[in-house]
């Protein structure tokens, strides 16, 4: 972008030593990179280099002559921009999850004016000057100052500006070539001082260093910038007149390009890879971006295939070590049930036989050409186990059914057949005795039946349907009705909940079906 001067104004002298001052804040102070888990850039400069630099008057990682790319950094934590001419550290902040936006301007190797580079530990926060006055007040305030880092172009033309945020504790200062971000900035309210420095060049768009590093991979196995941008439109037009076209690019494949499932070089298909691997889709299930990032860091020294497959490779058919093989298929069930595959958003072994499994069988759906009901009970059993049910087995019953209640489900279950062999017939929402009037447990024997009963309190009566006796006055019957000669008008429908004087009570459907089809003398059993 040209550089557009402030009109009619001759560039400002930095004001000394203003980076010193500790200005109230009217801002909630950011999170330090230590605080975010990112290290302050002169630590990760150190652990970058083999050894450190024996003279800091020399700027580290750049050639001793020529032109140094300046490299842009964006921390999201702290809202600092950070600049360095050294790709080493370029690369680890970004691996670190600093977020890379470009070259900045292009400086000389060397000159007359070096530009320091200072560190206040407190805020997390850098600053840049070549001013040695302001680099040696804010040292005496208890700055760190680290090195040079790169030199101003000596009788340059082309300004780099300085604002300050005088409401921010860190990111306090900004630098930007652009005239019109440094008016932008003023009218929001930060203070421009005026020229930081020179840059010897504008970058001119040729990405030297393309960058592959970022939030902790280097996707470069997986990505190429190039093939990126020629192969998603959308992404490069969104770039408009950003020359940086590697950051763009970058920043794109790893934050949406990934989970989108696109393709970041002519060698990585990451459907391919996913189909060829049942164990990482085991591991990852559809947290596609894992797929990306599995074979920068362990796929591709492991030689995994990442082209060529088309169909998913051993679909497993075990859920939750269950094998449910006798019944379901995956190419059986993604093809008959496509609009599961729709509905999930994959197409995934694993979230399918989930959605089969744990949904699918509740409405006996079909998974398999041909299959054994009986053995589809069987394993739905063993998916869903019923507690209830598995209790029933250890009780015997003469009439061939049983009737357990469950108080703290409030529900109760009806089962035909024999000791170790019940089956559910039928299934019912209760409500039970209130704290105070606890339904009796224990192992009884049905009794008597009775069409209906009537029950008086301090001026009230009230009728309940269909009582069948479980023990003494405990009952299962109706909800409240009026006293009439019939249920015409029903006063009370409430179940689920502990409501009655001891009784088990249900809706009158329900309490007809057990009137009218439980033989007397099947046990009941009630629990909590």
């Amino acid at each position: 972008k040209a550089v557009e001067e402030p009109a009619a104004e001759e560039p400002k002298a930095v004001e000394e030593p203003k980076a010193a001052e500790k200005p109230a804040a009217e801002e909630p102070k950011a999170e330090t990179p230590k605080a975010a888990g990112k290290k302050a850039p002169a630590a990760e400069l150190k652990e970058a280099e083999k050894k450190p630099a024996e003279d800091k008057e020399d700027l580290v990682g750049a050639p001793k002559v020529g032109k140094v790319e300046m490299y842009r950094l964006y921390n999201k934590n702290t809202g600092e921009h950070f600049y360095t001419g050294n790709l080493v550290e370029r690369d680890n902040l970004s691996y670190l999850g600093w977020t890379y936006e470009g070259v900045g301007w292009i400086a000389p190797s060397t000159s007359k004016t070096p530009v320091y580079r200072l560190y206040n530990k407190n805020a997390g926060d850098h600053i840049y000057t070549t001013s040695a006055v302001e680099r040696d007040t804010l040292v005496g305030a208890g700055w760190t100052y680290e090195m040079i880092a790169w030199y101003s172009a000596d009788g340059g033309i082309n300004p780099v500006y300085r604002q300050y945020n005088p409401n921010a504790q860190t990111g306090t200062h900004n630098f930007t070539i652009d005239g019109n971000e440094d008016k932008s900035l003023g009218n929001a309210g930060w203070k421009r001082e005026g020229i930081g420095w020179y840059a010897m060049e504008l970058f001119d768009g040729i990405i030297r260093n393309p960058i592959t590093k970022k939030d902790g991979c280097d996707w470069s196995a997986v990505f190429d910038y190039k093939y990126y941008l020629k192969n998603n439109a959308d992404v490069k037009a969104a770039a408009g007149g950003n020359p940086n076209l590697d950051a763009v690019a970058l920043n794109h494949f790893v934050n949406s390009g990934t989970k989108e499932q696109r393709q970041g070089n002519a060698s990585f298909d990451e459907k391919s890879y996913r189909y060829a691997n049942p164990d990482l889709r085991q591991a990852f299930k559809s947290d596609f971006q894992a797929y990306y990032r599995h074979y920068c860091e362990k796929g591709k020294n492991e030689g995994r295939t990442t082209r060529g497959v088309s169909h998913m490779q051993k679909p497993t058919t075990v859920y939750k070590g269950i094998d449910l093989s006798d019944i379901y298929d995956y190419d059986y069930f993604l093809e008959h049930q496509l609009h599961i595959s729709h509905q999930l958003g994959t197409d995934n072994d694993t979230e399918l036989i989930e959605y089969f499994a744990e949904q699918g069988m509740k409405l006996n759906m079909a998974a398999k050409a041909s299959y054994s009901q009986d053995r589809y009970k069987e394993l739905y059993d063993l998916v869903h186990p019923d507690p209830i049910k598995q209790r029933a087995q250890g009780y015997s019953s003469p009439t061939g059914w049983l009737i357990l209640v469950d108080k703290s489900r409030f529900t109760t279950k009806i089962f035909r057949g024999s000791q170790g062999n019940w089956e559910t017939v039928y299934e019912i929402e209760v409500g039970v005795g209130k704290t105070e009037t606890e339904t009796v447990e224990g192992v009884f024997s049905l009794g008597t039946k009775q069409l209906y009963f009537d029950s008086w309190g301090d001026g009230y009566q009230i009728r309940l349907w269909y009582a069948t006796q479980i023990y003494g006055g405990y009952l299962f019957h109706s909800t409240v009705y009026a006293p009439e000669d019939g249920p015409y008008h029903l006063w009370d429908d409430r179940v689920g909940i502990k409501i009655s004087h001891g009784c088990v009570r249900m809706h009158i459907q329900d309490a007809k079906w057990i009137y009218d089809n439980v033989p007397g003398g099947t046990t009941i059993v009630v629990y909590s």
